[in-house]
């Protein structure tokens, strides 16, 4: 298509401000697409006004557009646009709403893995209270999945508190949990036994997505023969 560079005052002047929710999918679209860089490289200066734009996205009463601006903040690979909208994004790790929750934690994580944990130093910690007391299945297995990969002692410390509670959990979470497993008992074997005991327990799960994943993780981990055994069971 054809470049407008000149559309991009006019959406701010006359767009922004719109309250129809049709008219926001279609922004969330075009913030998405539009360039937002000079030809040289550096950044327009009508993104700062895009920023402002998206804090009170980030801030909004509806949580349907809290959450579809995070999911576009998601895809946002320029730190500059990111850096102001850091302390918005953090504290609707806090909302009411699962939605908007589960959209914040994959912000949070696609920031800290595009531009380092040093730009957002308080996010585990802040993904791991999250974690203690969410209570919706989605948003957990997200955050989970953010401290294996940003944080992995917090993600061990964190299955090893309710070791005794993860058989329990829903399959996506334990499905998580069996990631975990087979990443730390290659690299850190320190912890090995305590965790192949969650991944017993897990193998007499009625979902049999859990029950596979935990005969392939036995059989990855340990050649004796209980678990071997334990293992052609859940076949």
């Amino acid at each position: 298509g054809e470049a407008y560079p000149k559309l991009l005052m006019s959406i701010i002047k006359f767009v922004v401000a719109s309250s129809d929710h049709r008219v926001k999918k279609l922004l969330m679209i075009y913030w998405e697409v539009v360039d937002k860089c000079k030809e040289n490289g550096d950044l327009k200066e009508e993104m700062i006004l895009v920023c402002n734009a998206l804090r009170n996205d980030l801030m909004h009463s509806n949580e349907y557009v809290r959450g579809s601006t995070l999911r576009l903040l998601c895809k946002m690979k320029y730190y500059r646009i990111l850096e102001p909208l850091k302390e918005a994004v953090l504290r609707n790790l806090s909302h009411r709403h699962s939605y908007v929750r589960r959209n914040a934690v994959m912000c949070v994580y696609s920031i800290v893995k595009s531009f380092g944990l040093d730009v957002m130093p308080e996010a585990p910690e802040d993904i791991e209270q999250l974690l203690l007391v969410e209570g919706d299945l989605s948003t957990k297995r997200n955050a989970f999945l953010m401290l294996l990969n940003c944080d992995q002692d917090r993600a061990i410390k964190y299955v090893l508190s309710m070791q005794d509670q993860v058989s329990t959990m829903g399959d996506i979470f334990q499905l998580s949990v069996l990631e975990l497993v087979r990443k730390v008992c290659r690299s850190s074997p320190a912890n090995k036994g305590r965790l192949l005991r969650i991944v017993f327990d897990l193998a007499a799960s009625s979902s049999t997505a859990v029950s596979y994943d935990c005969a392939s993780t036995l059989v990855s981990l340990s050649t004796s023969p209980i678990a071997i055994h334990q293992a052609t069971s859940a076949y």
